[in-house]
């Protein structure tokens, strides 16, 4: 019996099992590699990808051409999403805020975004935003370093977790938060450790 089949058959038994709802329409999630989500909504998501076929700024990543107006600040190159924070990908991400467990369709995106972004394939290493220690232990797993383990497996190129710390505890983020809001939050929050980061 090929692996294929037998992960349709535990998918099959598991959906019976444990029926669970797509947390974007509520429709039956069938496969346990779409996480939270239906395999209708994660094709949504999908045709709304930010890939390099599109017309993106090229150094921040925006949708269309040329540099736009709320470019990334000056001290960074390059900036790439992967697709919008909305339906099945907004899902997937709030689910790994509770559970330590990436699903095999948010992995893929992120990784399949990072090949098709070739201005990124220089890099020398992934590091993810950090937590601060406190909200670390809160929460028993930081879900920026789940998703650059993703994009790090894919792109062969090392995770440091520890090369940027988080110095302050900003408080709760509310939704709906402004990027000038989300700006000042995170204004001197973050240390790059030595010896790492040059």
């Amino acid at each position: 019996m090929s692996d294929q089949l037998i992960s349709t058959a535990v998918d099959a038994v598991l959906a019976f099992a444990f029926p669970q709802g797509c947390h974007v329409c509520g429709a039956a999630v069938a496969k346990r590699g779409d996480g939270v989500a239906c395999a209708g909504c994660w094709e949504e998501a999908e045709a709304g990808l930010l890939l390099a076929d599109r017309r993106v700024c090229a150094r921040c990543g925006a949708p269309g051409a040329g540099a736009c107006i709320t470019c990334a600040p000056d001290d960074i190159a390059v900036a790439r999403s992967t697709a919008e924070f909305a339906g099945a990908v907004r899902a997937a991400v709030l689910d790994l805020k509770r559970r330590p467990h990436i699903c095999t369709r948010l992995a893929t995106l992120f990784a399949d975004s990072f090949r098709a972004a070739a201005e990124l394939h220089d890099s020398d290493v992934v590091v993810p935003v950090p937590l601060h220690p406190s909200r670390l232990a809160e929460r028993g797993h930081n879900q920026a370093e789940l998703l650059a383990t993703a994009v790090g497996r894919a792109a062969g190129i090392p995770v440091e977790p520890a090369a940027l710390a988080r110095t302050s505890l900003a408080e709760r983020r509310r939704a709906g938060a402004g990027r000038t809001e989300r700006a000042t939050t995170v204004r001197g929050a973050f240390r790059a450790s030595r010896g790492i980061v040059a």
